[in-house]
């Protein structure tokens, strides 16, 4: 059984040390554009697009076939679920039964299993059955080579955030013991790093709509540069960034919104 997520793994679990080694990264690449930086960060644990990989996967519908997903009964099956190819490369399935109770919160928590590329065809059915009968208002895949490399490659939306620990338990009821990639700047649930979570700015008017680590990477890479070596004050420069993103509302112990974070006065997107 999880811990609820205000008491989830520590600071010193895989997820926190990989985090820390990429904003470590991110102060060793020497990039001065915050747009790049940001980038970078977000890719950061992601698996090269190898050769291996592009023969493995040329196309659409070797992935698919890989994940299983058009072997299996799906969600649209139920006639509760729809799926869909989405623009930015994605395969989503979105609940209409309105049992997510979307309208109930302003946030969105996100749901993130991370494993191996290599161990998708095992993992796969697993996470689409869970997530077919929770409560999750959506969920989706990566649908392209790049995509299954993506240590965010499996990703589900919940309006609660107890709806999101119930899937989560149940995924790792399942899963645990598969073998993890992980996802950075994310707050370990359980699995060795299997399963974490984040939660989704709202959406504000007059600003952009950013995800939780879109959101977080950016201010991250921002922290970086804006730390001058005279500023220091006997801190490492990473010490500094992680500092300053405390204060802005990120618990950089688990990298997961602080309590009140996403609140009518808390921080705008940059």
């Amino acid at each position: 059984m999880l811990s609820p997520i205000e008491g989830a793994v520590s600071g010193e679990s895989f997820l926190a040390r990989l985090s820390l080694a990429g904003v470590g990264y991110g102060e060793a690449t020497g990039i001065d554009d915050l747009d790049l930086l940001a980038e970078r960060l977000y890719l950061y644990n992601r698996v090269p697009l190898s050769p291996r990989w592009t023969r493995r996967f040329p196309d659409q519908a070797s992935v698919l076939e890989y994940l299983g997903v058009d072997s299996r009964p799906v969600p649209e099956g139920s006639g509760a679920w729809t799926r869909r190819r989405t623009a930015d490369g994605w395969m989503s399935w979105s609940r209409q039964d309105g049992k997510s109770k979307a309208k109930a919160s302003s946030v969105t928590h996100k749901l993130y299993l991370s494993p191996t590329p290599e161990s998708l065809p095992d993992v796969f059915p697993a996470f689409l059955d869970v997530l077919i009968t929770s409560r999750a208002r959506r969920f989706k895949a990566g649908a392209e080579a790049c995509d299954l490399l993506r240590s965010d490659k499996l990703v589900a939306y919940f309006g609660h955030q107890d709806d999101l620990i119930e899937a989560a338990e149940r995924i790792l009821s399942r899963l645990d013991g598969a073998p993890v990639q992980g996802v950075p700047f994310t707050a370990e649930l359980g699995g060795g790093g299997l399963v974490s979570w984040g939660v989704d700015p709202p959406r504000r008017k007059g600003c952009r709509h950013d995800s939780w680590r879109g959101w977080l990477t950016r201010r991250l890479a921002a922290a970086i540069l804006s730390t001058k070596e005279t500023q220091l004050g006997g801190m490492t420069r990473t010490r500094c960034a992680l500092e300053r993103l405390r204060i802005e509302g990120v618990d950089v112990e688990r990298w997961a919104p602080a309590p009140g974070l996403w609140t009518s006065s808390g921080p705008e997107d940059l």
